[in-house]
């Protein structure tokens, strides 16, 4: 006898946030967006290219030009997207963490567990293409950009330098709580 079949709790958890997310901040979402769609461009030109124009070999193209459009996808995610400045080491290596783990979830899914289940590779990879900026924008959003590293000028003191003006470290520091929840220190 079976009963009812219930998704995992994460999984409502991931689809509650998405759609709270995306309630409360259309705009950076579409920021976010722009910035994929234009970095994903970017990373397909340069492999392309590349392979095409300069003979190089296919590991190596899709190396060197993942390696540009994530160090473009950083600045961008960073100074456009969320708005926090690029020199926040924590927020470098949350940033390094979650791209690793989508770009190690993205093999695993399109080179081996659609393989195993005899998925065709569009299916595989169209998984992928929902699935990674989802992920990506709620690990952004709740972790990488939180920001609470630059509300403390004695530990970054960087972030605040004395021709800031009052504005600009207001929009630094002053509206974290209503961006994400997490109250100044």
């Amino acid at each position: 006898m079976s009963g009812p079949q219930t998704s995992p709790a994460w999984a409502g958890w991931i689809i509650t946030s998405a759609v709270s997310a995306y309630r409360e901040d259309r705009g950076r979402l579409l920021r976010f967006a722009i910035v994929g769609v234009g970095v994903a461009a970017l990373y397909a030109g340069l492999f392309l290219g590349f392979r095409r124009w300069l003979d190089v070999e296919a590991a190596l193209a899709s190396i060197i030009a993942f390696a540009i459009a994530v160090t473009i996808q950083y600045v961008a995610q960073s100074l456009w997207t969320f708005r926090r400045p690029l020199s926040v080491p924590k927020q470098a290596g949350r940033f390094t963490t979650v791209v690793g783990v989508g770009a190690m979830v993205s093999t695993a899914i399109t080179g081996w567990i659609g393989p195993a289940l005899n998925a065709p590779d569009t299916v595989s990879v169209a998984f992928v293409v929902i699935l990674l900026p989802i992920v990506n924008y709620l690990s952004f959003r709740l972790w990488v950009f939180r920001a609470t590293e630059i509300q403390d000028p004695e530990h970054y003191p960087e972030h605040y330098p004395e021709h800031y003006t009052e504005e600009f470290t207001q929009e630094y520091t002053g509206d974290f709580t209503e961006d994400n929840g997490v109250p100044p220190r």
